[in-house]
């Protein structure tokens, strides 16, 4: 019974939050409409940044509720990672981090490619929000990945002060956040629902920094 009500609440909440995405989408909108009507003030920008705040954290609280298959087909990590990184990119503007990939040659992985590279997405938006939020100098990124004992090893690594050893343990749980000034707390949460549904495994170790590293079975 108790399973069955959590059920039903994560339904509704789902379809709540599915209904309020559009119109906190179209606060944007509304804002260009303004600003194309030669209004232009800094009240629209920090209304823009309001609602791309409340789109991230409506669209991560979607892909956290939702248990939607995995769909595996082989998969180009460079690919992934590639794309991964460039929407990574996209959502990171406040400071310069450099992030370097290995070579990955012709490496692929049987995976769902969407969810895959949403992996890689929050992996290094969680480690560039860390970097500028402990203002690293020369703060870096590097991803690597390798193949062992049937196992594709992916290891996404910072130059930052490392976890914090309060939340170590449950890093991976629900709205627990590291040292950062954003985010809903959702974006490892849901790294680790994708790769346990994938068959794999992630954890994460100090070492000069932190180091997430991703076990996918091949």
């Amino acid at each position: 019974m108790q399973r069955e009500k959590l059920s039903a609440v994560g339904k509704a909440v789902s379809m709540m939050m599915h209904d309020l995405r559009s119109p906190i989408k179209n606060i944007k909108v509304l804002t260009g409409m303004m600003r194309d009507e030669g209004i232009q003030s800094d009240w629209l920008d920090m209304v823009d940044q309001c609602g791309e705040q409340a789109s991230a954290i409506f669209e991560d609280f979607l892909d956290f509720i939702r248990e939607n298959p995995v769909r595996k087909v082989p998969v180009k990590l460079e690919k992934v990672i590639e794309e991964g990184i460039r929407l990574a990119e996209s959502k990171n503007t406040r400071l310069p981090v450099t992030i370097q990939v290995g070579d990955l040659g012709d490496l692929t992985v049987p995976g769902d490619e969407s969810k895959l590279k949403r992996c890689i997405m929050n992996l290094v938006c969680n480690a560039v929000e860390a970097l500028q939020d402990q203002k690293v100098a020369n703060a870096h990124i590097d991803i690597s990945a390798a193949v062992g004992d049937g196992t594709m090893l992916i290891s996404i690594r910072d130059n930052g002060k490392g976890i914090p050893a309060d939340i170590h343990k449950t890093l991976f749980e629900p709205f627990v956040t590291r040292q950062k000034n954003n985010g809903t707390g959702l974006g490892l949460a849901i790294v680790k629902q994708y790769v346990i549904a994938h068959g794999g495994e992630i954890w994460v170790e100090n070492d000069n920094g932190a180091v997430f590293t991703i076990a996918l079975p091949l």
